[in-house]
């Protein structure tokens, strides 16, 4: 692993889209030095993501505890924020390499190949990238760079995979792609026991938008939300109509139970509007 990751210092494939009028970096892998401390702000994001910190730096323990769900995280905020500077803070203060996969930029470039408005050999990829990508349906393209990524982050283990931009895989066009990318994602989160000193963050503007099975437990269970964000904006408790502060699991003047979970298997719900039955078991919430 050592000489591994000693080859390497930091590497990123950008690619050009419009004949150069946008940029987007599709694939990145560096040894981050930003720390939490360099960041304003965020406490709450912060503490939050200490302990995909902790479970790095031991996850032996991590293991035969009862939080190896730390592996995965779901960063939800505003990308031109401190969404990407606190993934790489946490890479930092662990002092691991991070992986990163922009999905944004994979969707758009190979449906532009797809289209004919850009062709692979004007893309700077490695030879590896391009052999993936050589041929195939956006599917299997698609899938092939997914358990790629996942493939070079497990040999560098431990470390951190940042999957940015993660509701992107809503703008392919045809539900065969996007369910076939999403199953790539399933099936590579739930076979990284294998490289349990592994944190997969997934990041997105638009948690609403995401596939459910994306947030069962041991996937993207955990929550991390940017306090610019939306989601962070404070709400009345629903049964003593107090004003809760965001990040609360419980109301601090009545008790109630502020986070939503199944009431048969306890798994933790998406707050989706309109919701009525359980994504794990198939109960009925009311």
């Amino acid at each position: 692993m050592d000489q591994f990751i000693h080859s390497r210092v930091r590497e990123q494939t950008v690619i050009s889209f419009g004949n150069g009028r946008s940029w987007q970096t599709l694939r990145g892998f560096e040894r981050p030095t930003r720390l939490f401390t360099d960041i304003i702000g965020e406490d709450a994001a912060k503490r939050s993501m200490q302990e995909a910190v902790d479970f790095l730096k031991r996850p032996g323990m991590a293991r035969r505890g009862e939080k190896n769900y730390l592996c995965g995280m779901l960063l939800v905020g505003n990308p031109r924020r401190n969404r990407t500077p606190l993934v790489k803070a946490v890479a930092g203060e662990a002092v691991v390499p991070l992986f990163t996969l922009s999905i944004s930029a994979l969707v758009r470039m190979l449906n532009d190949i797809a289209h004919d408005i850009m062709q692979l050999e004007d893309v700077d990829l490695s030879e590896d990238e391009r052999a993936l990508l050589a041929d195939g349906s956006v599917a299997q393209r698609g899938r092939r760079m997914i358990a790629y990524i996942f493939d070079q982050a497990r040999k560098a283990s431990p470390c951190v995979l940042l999957l940015d931009d993660i509701d992107a895989i809503n703008e392919l066009s045809t539900e065969e792609e996007r369910q076939q990318w999403l199953n790539q994602v399933l099936v590579e989160m739930d076979g990284r026991d294998y490289h349990p000193s592994m944190v997969v963050i997934a990041a997105t503007q638009h948690p609403d938008g995401l596939d459910l099975a994306l947030l069962h437990p041991a996937r993207f269970e955990q929550r991390v939300v940017l306090e610019d964000s939306a989601f962070t904006q404070s709400r009345p408790c629903p049964s003593c109509k107090r004003t809760t502060r965001p990040g609360w699991k419980h109301c601090m003047y009545c008790g109630t139970f502020l986070v939503k979970v199944c009431p048969h298997c306890n798994v933790l719900l998406p707050e989706i509007d309109g919701v009525q039955f359980c994504f794990e078991c198939g109960s009925p919430l009311k």
